[in-house]
């Protein structure tokens, strides 16, 4: 884009130009993310045990959901059948007022006390709803609980009958820090009658780093060990027949998961980074009185990454599987990670 020149007075044609090719637009600057609002999400692929608990939840929740759907919508119909009788009451005084209000203002009188109790009962009727939670509004939202609900369902019992592999997104709200370190080993190749070396060998790539995250009333990872049930094994035994049902698992006993990162501005640029393969390696938490939060510290593995870039550049990276539109689902986008990963194995790159 290049900026209207006026050529009127000393202003000479080159530096006119000069001026134009200077120019830049202000559409096209770099915004920083260094304050920018932060948010990691994990993929993890999930176990059949969650899978089936999640599908007993969901149908508990949709008979709860069924239940007061039904309380709410029994007691709109029985306040929407009185709230018309007023309504019609309130009409109807109105109509005899009007009509008696020049020949008899003795019933006109009558009529327009009875309207105004009319409306005084009318009010307080639609305040009572209101205050009872009997609205339109609360029964379009437990209509639309009930209808996510039952595609969660579907979707899930679709999944089980399958045998599909499922993934789960969970959000660290928890995590105040994440750390990144990638380390190659790079050795000199040298020769007899040179100083310096000829070149340098490309051996293993190390991606490692830690996640640090804000205990509050559980573990940082809490949802995500609840989901891995079948593997745990801590060594105790009980003598409950159910206690598989209250154990979890630990962090090193979770397979390996993805991590995005989300950051955006105030002024709506997003960028992300994704950690492929994480593996969790150590854990420690320390909890003390002279502290003011409780801090839960882990290093972890990953097998690949991307580094940070805006969202809409890294759809461009990967490639979907033949016959799907680029960028269509989101798994189009995990399954081209899986391609550029691939890519990566040979040892040169």
């Amino acid at each position: 884009m290049t900026r209207p020149v006026n050529y009127s007075g000393t202003v000479t044609r080159e530096l006119a130009m000069e001026q134009a090719k200077s120019y830049v637009d202000p559409r096209t600057y770099t915004v920083s993310f260094s304050g920018a609002d932060y948010k990691a999400i994990v993929f993890m692929p999930v176990d059949k045990s969650w899978i089936a608990d999640q599908i007993t939840q969901i149908k508990a929740q949709i008979t709860d959901v069924v239940k007061e759907l039904n309380e709410i919508s029994s007691l709109y119909i029985e306040f929407h059948n009185r709230l018309i009788a007023q309504n019609d009451a309130a009409d109807d005084a109105w109509y005899w007022y009007k009509e008696y209000e020049l020949t008899d203002p003795v019933l006109a009188q009558y009529y327009l006390e009875f309207y105004t109790r009319a409306v005084t009962q009318r009010s307080k009727l639609i305040n009572d709803m209101t205050i009872s939670g009997v609205t339109s509004n609360a029964l379009a939202v437990r209509r639309n609980a009930l209808y996510g609900l039952d595609a969660q369902l579907n979707q899930l019992s679709k999944t089980q009958n399958n045998r599909q592999k499922a993934t789960r997104a969970i959000e660290l709200s928890d995590a105040q820090t994440i750390s990144l370190s990638v380390h190659r080993e790079k050795f000199p190749a040298r020769t007899f009658g040179h100083t310096y070396t000829r070149g340098y060998t490309r051996a293993g790539r190390t991606i490692a780093g830690s996640l640090v995250f804000t205990v509050f009333h559980q573990h940082a990872l809490y949802e995500l060990l609840k989901a891995f049930r079948s593997v745990s094994n801590t060594g105790v035994q009980g003598s409950d027949a159910h206690w598989a049902e209250y154990s979890t698992a630990i962090v090193d006993q979770l397979p390996p998961f993805d991590i995005t990162i989300i950051g955006s501005n105030e002024l709506g640029d997003s960028s992300a980074m994704v950690l492929y393969g994480v593996e969790i390696v150590n854990e420690g938490q320390t909890m003390s009185i002279q502290d003011m939060i409780t801090e839960n510290v882990m290093q972890f593995v990953a097998r690949d990454f991307d580094p940070l870039r805006p969202v809409n550049e890294i759809r461009q990276l990967v490639e979907p599987p033949p016959g799907r539109q680029k960028g269509k689902t989101a798994s189009d986008v995990l399954q081209g990670s899986k391609y550029r990963q691939l890519a990566r194995q040979n040892p040169f790159i």
